[in-house]
């Protein structure tokens, strides 16, 4: 955020912090443009919260979904890039909102795709 509001200049402190508990004390963050902090700010994330659920909500707050998962090379029998759509940057209603007012689906009939 910090990043996006003003470049990188005051965000470093966060990151190098979070690095210097986390994996890379003698790597501190310095020296990028707003861009490629952003850029290594994706790939941070992917590693420091790797198995804490977040990676899908990053990449579709980033706008980066579909670019990112088209672009996984993975096993034949399972490669998420062939079943990747882009009503999945959407969520579904939940079905049970759906039953207590069915006038939801009246603008949508495909409830973001899901249906």
């Amino acid at each position: 955020m910090k990043n996006e509001a003003n470049g990188p200049g005051n965000a470093y402190a966060y990151v190098n912090k979070v690095r210097e508990r986390a994996f890379e004390p003698d790597q501190p963050w310095s020296g990028m443009s707003q861009v490629q902090f952003r850029e290594a700010m994706y790939e941070e994330r992917k590693f420091e919260l790797s198995a804490e659920g977040h990676r899908r909500m990053d990449l579709i707050r980033w706008g980066i979904l579909l670019d990112r998962v088209k672009t996984v090379q993975h096993r034949a029998w399972n490669n998420p890039a062939a079943n990747i759509q882009p009503y999945h940057v959407l969520l579904p209603i939940p079905q049970n909102q759906l039953e207590l007012n069915p006038n939801l689906l009246e603008s949508d009939p495909t409830n973001n795709g899901y249906r």
